[in-house]
């Protein structure tokens, strides 16, 4: 084959055409023309010359990959310059198109990579040098040209292709990482143009490296290769790693370089110092720092271990201790205001140019706390100092340890505190500071009074500026703090994961102090209650993107009394020595605001967690200073003070120990009573008192010191003993005496101590009680409700009796002291009191207390007879009748001669179910067995004791006090008739009722004769509500269900009265006593009563439920069959009588009916015929008349031409009225001929329209409309039904039967004496020939007598014998037509042209004939021919009637196929044969003609 020599027009111009040295090459050496931008410089590619199936055949083999690739470098090499690229984009596409549709491609990626084949839009440029997708979306990278090209290929196959190609996916780090190194070699002989386009390039790449590392840290590794631009002295730039650069992190002073930082290789100015900060690059601030040192005064807690602050802060593990020891240390300081601020920022503008980068981690959330008193000297000494406590000496503060601050390291790592001209920052873990530490002291001091020192740490402080009035922005040259500021960075995960020199493990989160805070406010009412300078305490919050914070919570202490320092006054080093004690009573008030923006809470809590509501709780305290010297302890007091106090809420209760109940107290303030020593401890008091003392307590601030089986002998312990039993005592008695009315009324006893668990509280509380009974305090008091509310002392007062107050159950005792409190009067010098059961064991268990309790109790006896009893009588038990009852039990138990006659006389006894008080004479005796009484009586009836007195001796008692046992008075008979009505409710109970009350009656009648009359009127029988199985309305409600027996009825009588009358829902068996109370029997249903039933039932009857009413009609006709009552003819118009097919009138019903004519007529029901009498009273008659059984058949709505639903019914009717004994009377009441009669099928017709099949064989015999066969020969014969024959002439003989209008015979008699009979009549038959335009006429007499048995009515048999016969070759028109059906009026008189003109000649012919007609056949003739017949006499004519004496037939090959014997002539073919007597025999002519002489 030949090879293409000459490339193609669209083949790239500069490509080479590949040639083979000989014109013919095989095929299997060369490609299809269709591969030719493929492999044309590469391989050779056929001629296009030959046919494409041929070369399809030869040509069949695709090119290879490697072949087609091989292209693809031609091409590259050949416009490696770029230019002309609209020449081979059409080539570079097939390519790419041919290689990505290879589905079995594979790609030696190492030979190719290397290969510029890869078109990235400029320039071609090798695989690996080439990506599809950025590392990140977020940052815009400039570009990464030259060193790397980024494509978007349009078609996803060619990204699938490149990739195979070897082109980079997505680039990496590595992969950016790589390009500044080659950059780094490129500056080394850059241009100053390449060197800036160099530098756009690594900026951007830093820029994406700065946002991968703030989203996921990058690898140490990764860290280590970033190299930073530096500016050259020929002001290109070079390239060098990160940690040998610095950045510039605060502006100097004219932007030059100090002497000492002339070597230090500075950040190119274009990257931002945050970028170089970020990615590793010291900041100026660290080198100078490295490089001139730290000379500011070494500072630090002198403890070098930091195990020895893990073991202090053990003691403080719960962070809360950190704010409390704030507090106390601002409250020693002499301070009046605390705020306390959590700051969520993370600083980041403050993380460079610190002291050391170890200060980074320390920049982010604190917390901070302020006072506003100011740090002495010696305050800055007890910081450093573990565990040796300073305030010892100072009986004005309330620490003495010195331990407290160490609570910090809590939460922090690097505490720091700002105060007058000092800023200290500790560091024990000496890791923050870092090198800045000299002599292993873990902390530094500055003067921040000095301007250059705040500016040299002008990022370190940055966090300080605007926080509690903080400006370290000043320019002032001398700067002082007034107040002290606490900062305590929150530790972080990074610290609490650090085990070199670890505090502790805990990361200190967001939610951490959140609940730090949290139950600081918890217990920030507590705090501020016996604090003695601090009066209020802020929180705020400064969210991460704020820019200053917020309050969000607020406690103020308020007193009434003005500002007070208790322990001034106490501490008798202060020179105050009163030889008297001295009592205080402070009143103040302690305001919790809780900021109601619901959002700040949100940022900090969670939802729900600080719901509560702002408040103010009032406080009294009651305090006392000094006792009286006889009384002192022997313990060494020279170190401690004598002072005591106690105080309570005074619109709340603190909660006892033992109880379980929601706390009411507000939020922020215990709901128990605890004990303070001026902070209060997290040690309960067991009483309903907060308490305060300058106690002896544990090193940790938890618990006061107590004596234990290890240490029986503690002075410490004994001092707190003293303090409890006289300063604490005393202010304990003096706040329950000073307590206001209504706060005593409200909380009395609820104040007073109950001993515990807590063996030194104990001693507290035998104190109290010691005090109570032997002193004339009025600590006692009774509410009787009214405005004399006085107190009484312990002297004054009676209490119940132990058994009843306390040892019954609770609820009885409650309620008998409650009756006791309220009627007691046995001595007037005493006052009815109550005491809580647990006070009342503490006087008992305390053995000094018994006897002044003995000597005020009131016994079981005196209770009963002056207090209990006469309150029986008042409702004063109402709501507690279990506990009453209870107590008269008791009383019973006492046998006691006056408590019995008490019983007896008073109604004091329990009755079931509702305790209803009555005598014992009142009762009923419960026996089931009594028939005559107890089932009488339900347990609502409050007759029976109830169940606690069912015991046998007290029912014994009972009855000998006059309980009922078997017998009724008269009243309680009538109760009982009248009870069963308020039994409705309750069904069964009622019939039970009515059952045993009818039983006891038929028992006792005899005894109860006088209240009969009464018992009649009463309605309490049962009314029998309609039965399921009723069907009629029912004369009893669903409202009404008692009536009286007067009014009732026997149920025996629910047929005849049922309607109209309420019948009693009792059975038989009671008739007789029911009778007695005034029931009606049969007997005694009045006429009236059944009358008004009847119609109901009439009114009310459905036809589905026959079955159900028949017993009630029966019933009913039975009755009204023995009466002859007036009104019953009324019902002759009513459906009334029952039948099979339900409710019919009377009229319509006889006695006797031979066939089923339902729903018209009826037969009455062999059943009922029994009741003659009845029968006949309401019109029901023995047989139907004529006139009845015709006005059915007109009720029937009879339509022609449909069907009819009641042809079963009119069949039958129709037969009754055609039998001989009524059609005459029938013919004489109607029309027979619109009487409308059902065909075979059922539909109504009129009698003309239907015929009776005669067997005759017809043609087109399908339609005939043949009459029904139920219809009997008399019915047929009644409306003269036609034959089928005579019925098929009709239809041929058109829609109206034809004949001459005039057809009375006197009128032909008239014509007849005008012509004479002779030859007139044939010139008559000529003449009619003539007019008719004929030329011939023919006139035959036929002798033949025809045959009879194929003709369509036998009244023609008498014409079928000899005839005239008169043909002419004319015929008629259908105007000759209706001319000669006329007499004297014929169609010849507007025609000129023919002879006759009056029409009457034709009619000469009856001379001779009684029935003449013509045969016309011809193309004027109506449908071609026309049979002619005229039958004045109506008697051969099938459809001759008088009004139309005659008939056409208009098909006349119809009558000659199906009634060959009605013979036509078959002499002539065409025109007029007239036919005298239409073949008619001679002996009918003659028989006429003798007739007509």
């Amino acid at each position: 084959m030949p090879a293409k020599t000459r490339k193609p027009r669209q083949y790239p111009q500069k490509m080479l055409w590949f040639c083979g040295e000989d014109k013919l090459q095989s095929p299997g050496e060369m490609y299809h023309f269709d591969y030719e931008m493929l492999v044309g410089s590469v391989a050779l590619v056929a001629e296009s010359s030959l046919k494409g199936k041929i070369l399809d055949y030869l040509l069949h083999q695709k090119p290879s990959s490697d072949l087609v690739l091989k292209q693809l470098l031609v091409l590259s090499e050949t416009y490696k310059d770029c230019t002309n690229r609209s020449e081979f984009l059409q080539m570079l596409t097939t390519i790419y198109d041919y290689l990505a549709n290879d589905t079995h491609l594979q790609i030696p990626v190492d030979i190719y990579k290397e290969k510029l084949i890869v078109w990235t839009g400029n320039v071609f440029a090798k695989p690996m040098d080439v990506f599809f997708d950025f590392i990140t979306d977020s940052v815009e990278m400039e570009t990464l040209e030259p060193f790397m090209y980024q494509i978007h290929p349009e078609k996803k196959i060619h990204r699938t292709l490149l990739t195979k190609l070897g082109c980079v996916e997505k680039i990496n780090v590595v992969n950016i990482l790589n390009i500044m190194h080659v950059i780094k070699e490129c500056q080394k002989s850059s241009s100053r143009e390449k060197s800036k386009h160099n530098l756009v390039v690594v900026k951007g790449i830093l820029n994406v490296l700065e946002e991968l590392n703030d989203k996921h840290p990058l690898s140490s590794d990764d860290i280590d290769r970033i190299l930073f631009p530096v500016k050259t002295k020929d002001n290109l730039f070079e390239l060098l790693p990160a940690k040998e650069c610095t950045f510039v992190d605060y502006k100097r002073e004219n932007d030059e370089i100090e002497d000492d930082e002339e070597d230090l290789k500075f950040v190119h100015t274009k990257i931002p110092s945050s970028m170089a900060e970020k990615l590793g690059v010291p900041s100026l601030t660290r080198r100078i720092v490295e490089i001139k040192g730290v000379e500011d005064i070494p500072w630090g807690q002198k403890e070098e271990l930091t195990d020895r602050i893990k073991n202090l802060i053990e003691e403080y593990a719960d962070g809360v201790s950190v704010l409390k020891e704030m507090l106390q240390n601002a409250d020693d300081a002499g301070a009046t205001c605390l705020r306390i601020l959590y700051d969520e920022r993370t600083n980041e503008n403050a993380k460079i140019g610190l002291i050391d980068k170890g200060m980074a981690e320390c920049q982010g959330p604190a917390i901070w706390v302020y006072n506003d008193a100011k740090f002495k000297e010696d305050d800055f000494q007890n910081i450093i100092k573990l565990g040796a406590g300073t305030k010892m000496a100072d009986l004005t503060k309330i620490g003495k340890f010195g331990l407290g601050f160490c609570s910090v390291y809590n939460i922090t790592d690097v505490p720091s505190i700002l105060s007058g001209d000092s800023l200290v920052i500790l560091d024990p873990r000496m890791i923050h500071l870092g090198k800045a530490l000299k002599d292993n002291n873990p902390g530094l001091r500055f003067r921040i009074s000095d301007s250059k020192t705040r500016h040299r740490l002008r990022h370190q402080l940055r966090p300080y500026d605007g926080v509690f009035d903080c400006d370290f922005q000043s320019e002032r040259t001398f700067m002082s703090y007034e107040g002290t500021l606490f900062r305590f960075p929150l530790r972080t995960a990074k610290q609490a994961d650090e085990i070199k020199c670890q505090i502790s493990p805990r990361q200190y989160t967001k939610d951490d102090v959140a609940k730090l805070i949290y139950k600081f406010i918890e217990d920030a009412g507590n705090l501020m209650l016996f604090i003695q300078n601090v009066s209020k305490i802020e929180f705020f919050h400064l969210p991460s993107q704020a820019l200053e914070p917020h309050p969000f919570y607020s406690i103020i202490r308020c007193s009434e009394n003005g500002k007070s320092n208790i322990l001034v006054q106490a501490n008798p080093n202060l020179g105050i020595n009163e030889k008297q004690p001295i009592h205080l009573v402070e009143n103040i008030c302690i305001s919790i605001k809780i900021h109601e923006d619901i959002k700040l809470h949100s940022q900090l809590f969670k939802p729900d967690t600080i719901t509560k509501k702002s408040s103010d709780t009032k406080w009294v305290i009651v305090w006392q200073i000094g006792i009286s010297e006889q009384i002192k302890p022997h313990t060494h007091t020279k170190n401690n003070v004598i002072v005591g106090g106690t105080a309570i809420p005074v619109n709340h209760s603190l909660m006892e120990y033992t109880e379980a109940r929601q706390s009411t107290m507000p939020f922020g303030f215990y709901p128990r009573g605890h004990v303070f020593c001026f902070l209060p401890l997290p040690q309960e008091s067991f009483i309903p008192v907060h308490v305060n003392s300058y106690f002896a307590v544990e090193s940790s601030r938890r618990r006061l010191v107590a004596k234990s089986s290890d240490n029986l002998i503690s002075e410490e312990a004994d001092w707190n003993i003293f303090l409890l039993k006289s300063v604490v005592c005393d202010s304990y008695l003096r706040l329950i005496e000073k307590l206001p009315n209504d706060f005593y009324k409200r909380n009395c006893y609820e104040k007073w101590p109950r001993q515990g668990k807590d063996n030194m509280m104990n001693e507290l509380v035998s104190s109290f009680y010691e005090k109570l009974v032997t002193s004339e305090r009025k600590l006692i008091f009774r509410d009787r409700a009214s405005s004399d509310f006085k107190r009484y002392s312990f002297k004054e007062c009676v209490f119940l009796h132990r058994f009843l107050r306390y040892e019954l159950e609770e609820k009885i005792c409650e309620k008998a002291s409650e009756c006791f409190l309220r009627f007691y009067s046995y001595k007037k010098e005493k006052h009815a009191m109550d005491l809580p059961r647990d006070i009342y064991r503490q006087l008992t268990k305390i053995s000094t207390c018994l006897p002044h309790l003995e000597e005020n109790i009131c016994d079981v006896k005196t209770f009963y007879l002056n207090s209990f009893f006469p309150s029986l009588s008042t409702d004063f038990w109402n709501q507690s009748t279990k506990e009453r009852n209870e107590l008269i039990l008791q009383a019973f138990k006492l046998k006691d001669e006056e408590v019995n006659q008490m019983i007896k006389e008073t109604q004091c006894v329990p009755t079931r179910p509702h305790g209803k008080l009555r005598k014992p004479s009142e009762l009923i005796y419960p026996d089931p067995l009594s028939v005559c009484i107890s089932r009488l009586f339900s347990q609502n009836d409050e007759r029976f004791p109830s169940e606690e007195f069912n015991e046998s001796s007290l029912v014994k008692k009972l009855k000998d006090l006059g309980m009922m046992t078997d017998t009724l008075s008269n009243e309680l008979v009538i109760d009982r008739a009248k009870s069963v009505q308020r039994l409705a409710q309750q069904p069964a109970k009622m019939s039970e009722r009515c059952h045993f009350l009818l039983q006891y009656l038929e028992l006792k009648m005899e005894s109860h004769k006088q209240v009969q009359q009464a018992l009649q009127n009463i309605k309490f029988l049962p009314i029998l509500q309609k039965p399921s199985s009723w069907p009629f309305n029912w004369n009893a409600t669903d409202s009404k269900r008692f009536e009286s027996g007067k009014k009732l009825f026997l149920k025996k009588c629910k047929n005849l009265v049922g309607c109209v009358r309420l019948v009693v829902d009792l059975d038989d068996r009671y008739d007789k006593v029911l009778k007695y109370i005034g029931l009606h029997d049969t007997a005694d249903v009045d006429e009236e009563v059944v009358f008004d039933q009847f119609q109901e039932i009439t009114n009310i009857t459905s036809n589905n439920q026959l079955d159900e009413i028949s017993e009630t009609y029966d019933a009913v006709y039975a009755y009204f069959n023995k009466k002859n009552f007036h009104l019953l003819p009324t019902f002759k118009d009513q459906c009334c009588l029952l039948t099979k097919s339900g409710l019919v009138k009377p009229d319509v019903s006889a006695l006797e009916l031979h066939s089923d004519l339902e729903p018209f007529l009826f037969k009455v029901d062999d059943r009922w015929k029994k009741y003659e009498n009845f029968l006949g009273c309401i019109g029901v008659r023995s047989t139907f008349s004529v006139h009845c059984l015709f006005e059915t058949l007109k009720t029937m709505d009879l339509k022609e031409g449909e069907t009819s639903k009641h042809v079963n019914s009119i069949i039958p009717i129709l037969n009754m009225l055609s039998d001989t004994r009524r059609r005459i009377e029938f013919q004489s009441i109607c029309n027979l001929e619109t009487i409308l009669l059902p065909d075979k099928s059922g539909i109504l017709r009129k009698p003309a329209d239907l015929c009776i099949e005669d067997e005759r064989m017809i043609k087109q015999d399908n339609a005939f409309l043949f009459v029904h066969g139920g219809l009997n020969a008399y019915t047929t014969s009644l409306f003269e039904i036609k034959s089928k024959s005579a019925q098929f002439i009709k239809r041929f003989a058109g829609a109206v039967s034809f004949g001459q209008s005039e057809a009375l015979v006197t009128r032909l008699k008239g014509i007849l004496r005008d012509y004479p009979c002779n030859v007139s009549i044939l010139n008559e038959l000529i003449q009619n020939a003539d007019d008719a335009g004929a030329t011939e006429i023919h006139i035959v007499h036929d002798q033949r007598f025809h045959p009879t048995e194929l003709i369509f009515d036998e009244k023609l048999a008498d014409t079928q014998g000899p005839s005239l016969v008169v043909y002419n070759n004319s015929c008629f028109s259908k105007s000759d037509i209706e001319g000669i059906s006329k007499l004297g009026e014929g169609s010849k008189g507007s025609d000129p042209m023919t002879t006759g003109q009056f029409g009457i000649g034709f009619n000469a012919v009856y001379h001779i004939t009684d029935v003449p007609s013509f045969l016309t056949i011809g193309e004027t003739v109506p449908n071609g021919g026309a049979l002619v017949m005229f039958d004045p006499h109506c008697e051969y004519a099938p459809l001759a009637t008088p009004q139309n004496p005659g008939m056409m037939i208009d098909n006349i090959h119809s009558i000659v196929e199906n009634f060959p014997d009605i013979k036509c002539p078959e002499f002539f073919t065409a025109g007029i044969i007239s036919t005298l007597s239409k073949h008619c025999r001679c002996h009918g002519i003659l028989k006429v003609l003798e007739f007509k002489l």
